[in-house]
């Protein structure tokens, strides 16, 4: 009996040491330690939105249709000045014709984009990313066209404010609505972090100021809901800030933490939050410490490149595609 339960034992010990000798192999994966908190990986959305403030489109269509021509005009308006050679952006736009502008029968009468926004704020759907350019380019870090769209929107709330300066409110509240809307399509649109969601944010805060201005005295009641709603939109861009900062953070050996870049990946309830975990994940194919991690980027990496959601796809396509020297180039 005493020889069985030794045999026993002595096999115990040999799985045992099979298993740790493979695992040490094999490596186990990093455990997810900030997205581990509670609601980490639930969707960021503002308390209160702009709903309270103002009534959604319901219009059938596409508003990036709209919103195209918008950056097209944006496009020819902000080219290169041909005596520097650098580009005009918005606000030296603005310091060129607004401030001299008294009537809008001077505003540049070329100038399409408040229209055009106006338009788009119409329609209740928006692809802006699918519309404006390819699934896979739309992984770029920079991505200019949004640049456009966001001075558009300004552009047609100061459009608004030389309505107001014309003693018509009802007309520059139409153009603020138009701006925030702009900005309302562009995060909803949920193809990156802050290429898209946070940029539309920023339009609909700066909207909200706008708006909130012409009911300080007007109306108290609307003013304060207005200003809940811009407080909720900036509370909303902290989280965002927090989560971007502890979830893609670089520790003193210049690594991710790989396991909340997984956990992001495959379980975050944003679409463009799992797109930027995927393009981190690119870069931890090569910074990733252990094997186990490693391991599991190259298995996440190949399952999302067969992902049904196309920008999702294009995120793993372009980690896929990422090397060493994109490691070197991002720091």
């Amino acid at each position: 009996m005493s020889t069985k339960l030794g045999w026993i034992f002595a096999g115990a010990i040999v799985v045992a040491v099979c298993v740790a000798a493979f695992m040490i192999y094999w490596g186990v994966p990093s455990s997810p330690v900030y997205t581990a908190r509670a609601g980490v990986l639930e969707r960021i959305e503002p308390a209160v939105g702009i709903d309270t403030i103002l009534t959604l489109p319901t219009g059938a269509g596409n508003a990036a249709d709209h919103y195209t021509r918008a950056i097209a005009e944006a496009e020819k308006t902000f080219g290169v000045n041909p005596e520097s050679g650098e580009q005009i952006g918005y606000a030296e736009f603005v310091a060129q014709y607004g401030a001299t502008i008294k009537v809008l029968a001077d505003w540049p009468p070329e100038l399409k984009i408040p229209e055009y926004v106006l338009a788009g704020s119409q329609i209740k759907d928006m692809e802006l990313f699918g519309k404006y350019i390819s699934p896979t380019d739309a992984m770029a870090d920079q991505i200019p066209q949004i640049t456009r769209l966001m001075e558009a929107a300004i552009l047609t709330a100061t459009y608004g404010q030389l309505l107001l300066e014309a003693d018509q409110p009802e007309q520059a509240e139409t153009y603020f609505a138009a701006s925030t809307i702009c900005g309302w399509h562009l995060a909803n649109d949920r193809v990156r972090v802050y290429q898209g969601w946070a940029t539309g944010i920023s339009i609909e805060a700066n909207g909200c100021q706008h708006i909130g201005k012409l009911y300080v005295e007007k109306d108290p009641e609307r003013y304060q809901k207005i200003e809940a709603c811009w407080r909720a939109l900036q509370k909303a861009s902290k989280q965002v800030e927090r989560k971007w900062a502890g979830a893609f953070g670089i520790n003193q050996q210049g690594r991710f933490a790989t396991g909340d870049l997984l956990n992001i990946a495959h379980h975050d309830a944003d679409r463009a939050w799992r797109v930027e975990a995927l393009l981190k994940l690119g870069l931890a194919k090569f910074t990733a410490k252990g094997r186990g991690d490693r391991r599991m980027v190259r298995s996440t990496i190949d399952e999302m490149l067969a992902s049904p959601d196309p920008f999702i796809k294009a995120a793993a396509t372009k980690a896929n595609a990422m090397t060493r020297m994109d490691v070197r180039t991002a720091g």
